[in-house]
């Protein structure tokens, strides 16, 4: 038996006070969405820079080629050569080493968040101070930088993609430069969109992630749902997203097994997911004890 479980049993503690509300890093999750919506606006730039000017100049070559029935499309190594280069410069503007470590620090600032969470959470409940070093921690840390530096890549990469094809076409279909200007317009937007969407679904997936880690750690097996109790809760009837599946709603005060997870995944890991696990204590300490609801 660990010694804090002896502590625990020697106190003969047998109403256990309910769990805080473990509280989610909106703040650090905010933040994170600036810093990677900072880190696309270089491309924004570049596009209007390099990619505008010329519209008019690789739309005349186009209508020229139509003209006389030539296959040859030179044009369109031009605007490959073009996003080739608007490519080159982004890079160096936006170094990878940059992005590692903005994901690096929003993966250690929402630990820090999250063990103070945790710490307090059990202090509350066992009276004492548990945490321990984590091994698992520093792998841990580095898999969630990977994978962000991963993805907020693919953010500049997918919107020259697709601002490139909306060049080729309308230059093949023959469409004005002010429509295809347009639609480069908002195609930004969707691209910054994109990138809050990402910095939101990392925050809280790293979150639950770590939640669920160290509850397990501390031998933990399962967990009640609990819901932010707002409109915003997946699924409730009158909230602001009634018809969502699976209802999160549903799930507020049911017990589930960290190792058996519901559809969907445990809580904090769906897009968006602003719910938390409330781990059972009962299970740990035994049928003697019960947590005051």
């Amino acid at each position: 038996m660990p010694i804090w479980m002896a502590t625990i049993n020697a106190r003969r503690r047998k109403r256990l006070a309910r769990p805080p509300r473990i509280v989610y890093p909106t703040l650090l999750e905010r933040a994170y969405q600036r810093d990677i919506v900072r880190m696309l606006e270089p491309a924004r730039s570049l596009v209007r820079a390099r990619v505008l000017p010329a519209l008019e100049p690789i739309l005349l070559a186009a209508a020229q080629r139509a003209d006389e029935l030539r296959t040859d499309d030179d044009y369109s190594d031009r605007i490959a050569h073009i996003f080739n280069g608007v490519t080159v410069e982004y890079g160096a503007l936006v170094p990878e080493s940059a992005i590692r470590g903005r994901a690096s620090d929003a993966a250690v600032d929402v630990n820090r968040h999250n063990r103070r969470q945790v710490a307090r959470e059990v202090q509350t409940v066992l009276g004492v101070d548990v945490l321990q070093t984590e091994a698992w921690l520093e792998p841990a840390v580095k898999a969630f930088t990977r994978e962000n530096v991963a993805l907020i890549r693919s953010i500049p990469q997918r919107y020259f993609s697709e601002i490139e094809r909306l060049v080729t076409d309308g230059a093949r279909s023959g469409r004005r430069a002010e429509d295809i200007e347009r639609d480069i317009e908002a195609r930004y937007k969707v691209s910054r969109s994109r990138a809050k969407l990402i910095a939101r679904d990392q925050v809280g997936k790293w979150h639950g992630e770590l939640t669920q880690t160290r509850h397990k750690a501390l031998g933990l097996g399962r967990y009640r749902w609990r819901t932010s109790m707002d409109e915003r809760v997946r699924g409730r009837p009158d909230g602001s997203y009634p018809d969502a599946r699976p209802s999160h709603w549903d799930r507020e005060g049911k017990i589930f097994s960290y190792d058996n997870p519901p559809p969907g995944g445990p809580p904090g890991f769906a897009i968006q997911c602003r719910c938390f696990d409330e781990p059972v204590f009962e299970d740990l300490l035994g049928d003697d004890y019960a947590v005051i609801k």
